[in-house]
């Protein structure tokens, strides 16, 4: 996907039936706009800089159906960025959780756990230890 998002804002105090947000819109690198949903069950909102980051923004979401129509091409457009949205929500929240506890899960399990401790490499072994089964350590995944 050429889209990226910047600056994501989320409100959730106000997301009742859909996310509450706001951020920039990218395109193959360049702002093209700015997105955001009230959080009252309605699509997200596109606002483009330009008629022609618009026009851009609908051959890329196109790319892989170029016989699909405007109103196809816009469906595909707000899914592709609603998907974004809550990726990039995802990640914020386990970094978030990451930031001073070990989050931690099993691989035949889909919930995480923590253990209140700040991610090191004695505590990623005692975890392998307690946890023999094949077990994923979300602070991995950020390591830089």
């Amino acid at each position: 996907m050429s889209f990226s998002i910047k600056a994501l804002r989320v409100n959730r105090s106000l997301s009742e039936e859909t996310l509450c947000f706001s951020a920039s819109l990218y395109h193959k690198g360049r702002r093209v706009g700015h997105l955001k949903n009230r959080g009252h069950g309605g699509p997200n909102e596109i606002d483009f800089l330009s008629k022609l980051a618009e026009t851009d923004a609908l051959k890329a979401a196109c790319s892989s159906k170029p016989d699909a129509t405007t109103q196809e091409c816009w469906g595909m457009l707000h899914h592709q960025l609603d998907q974004l949205v809550h990726e990039t929500y995802q990640t914020q929240q386990y970094k978030d959780w990451c930031r001073h506890k070990t989050v931690f899960r099993s691989m035949d399990q889909p919930d995480w756990s923590q253990i209140n401790a700040k991610y090191s490499e004695k505590v990623a072994a005692y975890i392998r230890d307690q946890y023999p089964d094949t077990v994923e350590i979300l602070n991995e995944r950020f390591l830089k």
